[in-house]
């Protein structure tokens, strides 16, 4: 996703309005291979990840529907703990 669209999708949410979001970067990306790929070799810019190679990895992952399901269920997940905590706190106080 580009910047810009990022942009257009939040400039109507307030400052203090909190959102979740999964962000990697093209920096990110060339310090996991500085780090874990190539690690101990000698380090150039020309090995970092080309704009083809980067848009791949973008695209590849915005198609991979296992990491979109793996967010929903997380989210699903939490958002359902937080009411049953909710709910367990009312039934705790009913019973005083």
């Amino acid at each position: 996703m580009k910047v810009g669209q990022i942009r257009t999708n939040i400039e109507q949410l307030s400052d203090d309005v909190e959102i979740f979001i999964a962000w990697y970067d093209e920096a990110e990306a060339n310090e996991h291979i500085q780090n874990n790929v190539l690690e101990g070799q000698e380090w150039d810019d020309s090995k970092n990840l080309t704009i083809d190679e980067w848009q791949s990895v973008i695209k590849k992952m915005s198609d991979d529907d296992s990491i979109w399901q793996q967010l929903n269920e997380g989210f699903v997940y939490y958002v359902e703990q937080v009411i049953e905590k909710r709910e367990k706190g009312k039934e705790d106080d009913n019973s005083k």
